[in-house]
């Protein structure tokens, strides 16, 4: 099989965003309780990104995998506590949590995250005090996702260094 139908095939069979991510989100989530709603899943969405493990498959083109097993301990509190207790919350909400959300590439493209964390520290100097914890809450997100591209870069490396294949070291 050759390289680009290998990686096809890896995206296709481990198309699984992974309850370890939605473990880690609702453990976290739960105990803010007495947190506003925006700040609230800010936080959980950093603290379950901050612990996903990045995973990359030799060959791969576009990291983007996690090495998600959750232990026996962290699963069984998963089914028993946190995931009827997350799915009574998604259907309370009348909708899934992250379901209607569209990034704007062309502006993600354009600006890059630090980019629009900029654009959103402009704004927060004028903007309404109503909208302050929502844009804070942005930024807690964005800063989630690049100190999670870290965690790639940091795996990378560490991949660069055990291997004495000169094109993986590059």
């Amino acid at each position: 099989m050759d390289r680009i139908a290998f990686l096809r095939n890896q995206v296709f069979e481990n198309f699984s965003f992974s309850e370890k991510y939605y473990y880690l989100f609702y453990k976290k989530y739960f105990t803010l309780e007495d947190v506003p709603e925006e700040e609230r899943y800010a936080v959980a969405f950093d603290y379950a990104f901050d612990r996903l493990e990045p995973s990359i498959t030799p060959g791969e083109l576009i990291v983007g995998k996690r090495n998600a097993v959750m232990t026996r301990q962290e699963e069984k509190e998963w089914q028993e506590v946190l995931r009827p207790k997350a799915i009574a919350h998604v259907q309370q909400c009348g909708g899934g949590q992250d379901s209607h959300m569209a990034i704007d590439y062309e502006l993600l493209l354009k600006k890059g995250i630090r980019g629009i964390l900029a654009t959103i520290d402009e704004y927060l100097i004028t903007c309404p005090t109503k909208q302050i914890s929502f844009y804070n809450s942005c930024k807690v997100c964005l800063q989630a996702v690049v100190k999670h591209a870290y965690h790639y870069a940091d795996a990378a490396l560490a991949l660069a260094q055990r291997t004495d294949d000169k094109a993986t070291k590059e």
